[in-house]
């Protein structure tokens, strides 16, 4: 189907072969765990799956089931989708070329968007704009699948933190609840580019701090208890180390 802003293609089957990629293509594996390549490596794909291809790249997928996997081809894709989701800065093959497993609401989501695909592409021309729309909600759903299974331990701490930085300030806490050792935790956060763990958790009391500092009246010993320090002492040792003046200056420093 070609229209003024875009041209489309829909193929239904359970054995399908691309030599020579030439547009962005969808890859819907429906309702059969089965075997593909892609670039000439194989690997496993369960039903309710969404693969993104390339221009260029090399595929071939293979099922028992018939009418398992569906292909749509679009020319063109907005570019705000384009720059994130094939950004090299932010993105990697691995990130670009990962298989995205939908379940339950998802898979219905994206199942029901397909089929809707399929029946305007039938139509012969009709429905054009909305076959662009259901192809931008796809792309926008395998994003942030992806993205959040990417960042998943990331998110998931940074969450743990927001929740529990008053009571618990040890890492080993945060990771035991992740059910990873701290040096998994540390190892993960790092191939994210983020700060080390026991950093966000520092980031974040100081941040507290700050802001009950400035905008209460509280006692510096009633706020040092409510972050979770025992000791009013260290709390002061704490502030002073990484703020470079103690809790009471900065108070005054702000006020004037």
């Amino acid at each position: 189907m070609t229209t003024p802003e875009n041209t489309f293609d829909v193929q239904i089957g359970s054995n399908i072969l691309i030599n020579d990629v030439n547009r962005y293509k969808i890859i819907w594996i429906k309702n059969d765990a089965c075997i593909y390549s892609l670039d000439f490596e194989e690997k496993k794909a369960k039903a309710n799956s969404i693969l993104i291809l390339n221009p260029g790249q090399v595929f071939y997928v293979s099922s028992k089931q018939k009418d398992a996997v569906v292909l749509l081809g679009v020319e063109n894709l907005p570019n705000a989708i384009l720059k994130i989701h094939f950004n090299p800065w932010i993105t990697s093959n691995h990130f670009n070329n990962s298989i995205i497993e939908f379940k339950g609401a998802d898979a219905t989501f994206v199942s029901e968007r397909i089929s809707n695909i399929i029946a305007l592409f039938q139509n012969n021309n009709q429905g054009c704009c909305e076959i662009d729309n259901h192809i931008n909600a796809i792309f926008l759903k395998v994003l942030n699948a992806k993205i959040e299974k990417q960042y998943r331990t990331t998110l998931a701490f940074d969450k743990l933190v927001f929740n529990y930085y008053k009571t618990d300030h040890l890492v080993a806490n945060y990771a035991s609840k992740l059910n990873i050792t701290p040096k998994q935790l540390l190892l993960k956060l790092g191939k994210q580019g983020v700060n080390k763990p026991h950093t966000i958790i520092k980031k974040r009391l100081l941040m507290e701090a700050k802001k009950l500092l400035l905008y209460t009246n509280k006692p510096i010993k009633e706020i040092c208890y409510e972050l979770g320090f025992d000791d009013p002492a260290y709390f002061a040792r704490f502030f002073k180390k990484n703020e470079g003046m103690t809790a009471l200056r900065f108070r005054k420093q702000t006020e004037n």
